[in-house]
């Protein structure tokens, strides 16, 4: 659920303020969060992060044959041009 939940208001503003006590807890900061409000809100299934979790980086080889494997045929075989 975002912020800007625009049918309840309210309710999006209390759920980024769980998630904003919550990574204050796992700082060890002082805040509203609890053990047992944790686990009522992950028995609900609420997420904490609306981030994706990334996925696990592949190593140098990994990495090197992703980019020469999606090359195409009629590039040059001793020039690439990567824009960032």
């Amino acid at each position: 659920m975002q912020k800007r939940y625009e049918e309840n208001t309210s309710l999006g503003n209390w759920v980024a303020k769980q998630r904003e006590e919550y990574k204050k807890y796992r700082k060890g900061g002082k805040g509203a969060m609890t053990e047992e409000r944790i686990a009522k809100l992950e028995k609900v299934g609420f997420t904490w992060s609306l981030v994706a979790k990334r996925t696990p980086c592949l190593s140098w080889d990994g990495r090197y044959v992703s980019f020469f494997g999606a090359r195409t045929d009629n590039q040059s075989s001793t020039h690439t041009c990567i824009i960032l």
